[in-house]
């Protein structure tokens, strides 16, 4: 099972959008494993939902180290506008198999699938 997806943004000068989707990995974990070659020195966003739930601490901005590694000393929780926030749910169910083995309480399940309709 793959642990992230990585998605351009472009949005709020967020260049890109790591969805994390193993929610047995602790999420620095996970975060160390993340290599990406060619970025931008915009803020990259990070999106937690499948690993901690809907909620304040569900997104992540964070820069890259030179090394392409995330900066995992360096971040901060952020509340993000509806269009980021449509982008990330659409993300994540897209990722059926992710979404049924996270965290995520069966209304909000249910909530991420009734927008596939």
């Amino acid at each position: 099972m793959r642990k992230y997806l990585i998605n351009n943004l472009d949005i709020d000068n967020f260049s890109m959008i790591i969805t994390l989707l193993d929610y047995e990995t602790k999420i620095s974990d996970c975060l160390k494993s993340v290599r990406i070659s060619s970025f931008d020195s915009k803020e990259l966003l990070v999106d937690t939902a499948l690993c901690s739930g809907m909620n304040g601490y569900r997104f992540i901005a964070t820069t890259l180290n030179n090394d392409g590694t995330i900066n995992i000393s360096d971040y901060r929780y952020v509340d993000v506008n509806p269009l980021i926030l449509e982008k990330a749910n659409e993300i994540i169910r897209h990722e059926p198999i992710s979404l049924n083995n996270s965290i995520l309480t069966i209304p909000q399940i249910n909530f991420l699938k009734s927008k596939l309709n």
